[in-house]
């Protein structure tokens, strides 16, 4: 058994344990701009996710620290590609994440590990600001 299947089974045991903190989140995948120039969205996917609220600080893509008082949603497990071109698969920053509460926010980081067997991310983290 190798590392990346040990990953894979504490995966399932993580999804497992935390089935009962779980809630459901709307995802809408952005899938270009209308006429107008304002986004447009695929119907919505419910992921179940364990969401936080709180305060943290990430390190953006420009090298910069960005504190974020804000929500970390987390799902176990893959997430389905939406297949419209010109987007970040699975989840772009241009989507649209809505909490159970209504709320939602900017897309400010996506992290994750990528399954090497079939290139999907074995748990993603999604940080709203």
């Amino acid at each position: 058994m190798g590392l990346a299947d040990v990953i894979r089974s504490g995966v399932a045991v993580i999804n497992s344990v935390t089935s009962d903190l779980q809630v459901t989140v709307q995802h809408y995948a952005w899938t270009g701009n209308n006429d107008d120039g304002e986004s447009t969205y695929d119907t919505v996917v419910n992921l179940s996710a364990i969401v936080q609220y709180g305060k943290s600080i990430t390190l953006v893509k420009e090298g910069r620290e960005l504190i974020i008082k804000g929500t970390s949603v987390t799902v176990v497990g893959p997430i389905t590609d939406n297949g419209a071109s010109n987007r970040q698969e699975p989840v772009d920053p241009r989507d649209r994440l809505v909490l159970p509460d209504g709320t939602s926010g900017t897309i400010v980081d996506i992290k994750g590990v990528a399954d090497p067997s079939t290139s999907a991310q074995y748990i993603y983290e999604v940080f709203l600001g």
